[in-house]
């Protein structure tokens, strides 16, 4: 008999550890989110965004289209920015992309994003003169260029004349 009301007593304290057990995961669950500390509350997971990709423009216009790029940076601390250049088939100079990508890191860093959160990738060679803008949160893979032309493809040609840049009201003078 004093074995069956042992049993009894087991059952019923372990009837009470499990009922609080429960309660305690549910009033822990329910401040965390109130307070902030629960899964609601977890920073949103970046990904890996191409925001931009532009052709040959004129200075002006790519100092508007880096502001803004500098500004998505800053807005997004646990992000880098990454400028992938590629020259075109036919380009006056084999550097013209590593030229262009340096002038560009420059401008951003002037414009107050810090120098180790700017990358700048030579992409190698397309059909025209093309950048590709990425904004990559930190920890993850970096993009990949993908030139479609091959080096010995490239034709060297005489510098274009620089055309003025079209007026815009959205460029800041």
């Amino acid at each position: 008999m004093r074995a069956a009301a042992y049993a009894g007593e087991v059952m019923r304290e372990t009837r009470k550890l499990i009922l609080f057990l429960f309660l305690s995961f549910a009033i822990y669950s329910c401040t965390a989110t109130v307070f902030g500390r629960g899964a609601s509350a977890a920073p949103q997971q970046h990904r890996t965004q191409k925001p931009d990709e532009y052709g040959d423009v004129c200075w002006k216009r790519e100092k508007e289209i880096l502001r803004n790029f500098a500004i998505r940076l800053k807005n997004e601390a646990r992000t880098n920015g990454y400028l992938i250049v590629y020259a075109g088939r036919r380009t006056p100079n084999l550097e013209e992309a590593n030229n262009r990508g340096r002038r560009a890191k420059e401008h951003l860093i002037k414009l107050g994003v810090a120098r180790e959160r700017v990358v700048f990738i030579d992409g190698g060679f397309r059909e025209q003169l093309t950048w590709e803008v990425w904004v990559v949160p930190e920890g993850a893979p970096p993009p990949v260029p993908t030139p479609t032309v091959e080096p010995y493809e490239v034709e060297i040609i005489a510098a274009p004349e620089k055309k003025p840049c079209p007026e815009s009201s959205s460029i800041q003078k």
